[in-house]
């Protein structure tokens, strides 16, 4: 069995960098997968995330934070951006089109 299929139950959120007060990341999709598909970030503080575009996307080439009201698609090679500031502690979900392949932004 791979680690692949355990989708981020035993993973540790991947913090988001500080550049110039903005928490930033770079997510790709690739493989029908998210990498990270759990990230950290702080409260009060912007975010921007970059999806990259990778090899067999499926359908999470169309991400969504159906909370935050935010749906971008993404070629391969290329990127997306969503930016947004959580107010509070507490999960940000994200999938894809199709709910199948899905992440999340953990808020501290």
């Amino acid at each position: 069995m791979s680690a692949q299929h355990s989708q981020a139950k035993n993973e540790k959120p991947v913090p988001a960098k500080d550049v110039k007060g903005v928490q930033t990341l770079t997510v790709t999709i690739a493989d029908g997968k998210y990498s990270p598909a759990l990230i950290s970030v702080k409260k009060g503080k912007p975010v921007a995330l970059t999806f990259k575009g990778g090899k067999n996307m499926g359908c999470g080439s169309t991400v969504e934070f159906k909370s935050l009201k935010q749906k971008q698609s993404v070629k391969e090679g290329k990127t997306v951006v969503f930016k947004f500031t959580p107010k509070e502690a507490g999960e940000i979900k994200f999938a894809c089109s199709m709910d199948m392949i899905q992440g999340k932004v953990v808020v501290k």
